[in-house]
C-alpha cells in the first residue's frame, strides 16, 4: 500500500521489456523463432512487419477486435505467416483444437 500525499493523484512510470523474441535469433539461432500477434487492424501488415522484425520463423496473428474470438472466449481464428512467404489460415475453432492444429504445424519445422 502507498500512502497518498495530495488529491494529485499517482504517476506510475513502466519500463520496457526486453524483446526476448528477438533476442533468440541471436542467443538461439537454431532455435524455431515462433510469436503471437494480437492485432486490432491491419492483420497482415502488422503480422509481416513482426515476423521480419523480430527475426521469427512463423507469426500466428488473430484480431483481437473481434468480440467472438480471443480474448474472453473459448474460441479463436489465426492466420499463420511464415518467413518463407507461407500463410496457413485457422477458421474459428476452440482453442483447444487450434492449439493442437499450430502444434502439429511447427512440428515438422522443429526436426
Amino acid at each position: 500500500k502507498m500512502k497518498k500525499s495530495g488529491e494529485d493523484g499517482l504517476v506510475l512510470e513502466l519500463e520496457q521489456n526486453p524483446d526476448l523474441l528477438a533476442g533468440l535469433a541471436t542467443v538461439a539461432p537454431g532455435a524455431l523463432r515462433v510469436g503471437f500477434a494480437a492485432e486490432t487492424e491491419h492483420l497482415e501488415r502488422s503480422a509481416r512487419d513482426k515476423l521480419k522484425a523480430k527475426g521469427a520463423h512463423w507469426i500466428v496473428a488473430n484480431d483481437v477486435s473481434r468480440p467472438d474470438i480471443g480474448f474472453e472466449s473459448a474460441d479463436n481464428e489465426v492466420v499463420v505467416f511464415g518467413g518463407n512467404g507461407e500463410v496457413e489460415r485457422f477458421p474459428k475453432q476452440s482453442k483447444d483444437e487450434l492449439a493442437g492444429r499450430l502444434l502439429e504445424l511447427f512440428a515438422g519445422e522443429a526436426t
